[in-house]
């Protein structure tokens, strides 16, 4: 275990966004605060869920951005993939070097 922090990064199909919102937004014990973006996916292994992504090539997505230590990653992560399996939902775990308030 490292005392390094973690930006946890979700990348959530549109149409099961706002149930994962929801369930990060009552978990304020694991997810304290977090940050969400558009986001559309291209590519081979994208999969489209309606016609006009089909023909646009890209997959609309929300991108979620959470940071915290790896105690909590571990117990984010373990709480919403029971609930939201699905092979569309995206996730990666990056160090961040550093963070903080201007203010």
């Amino acid at each position: 275990m490292t005392d390094t922090p973690l930006l946890l990064t979700l990348v959530v199909p549109a149409d099961v966004s706002e149930s994962l919102l929801e369930a990060l937004l009552d978990a304020p014990d694991l997810a304290r605060g977090f940050t969400t973006s558009p986001a559309e996916g291209m590519g081979a292994a994208v999969r489209y869920t309606d016609t006009t992504q089909a023909v646009r090539g890209r997959a609309a997505y929300l991108r979620i951005e959470i940071l915290l230590d790896e105690p909590r990653a571990a117990a984010l992560l373990a709480r919403l993939k029971p609930r939201f399996a699905n092979p569309r939902i995206f996730y990666w775990l990056t160090p961040s070097l550093g963070h903080g308030r201007f203010a």
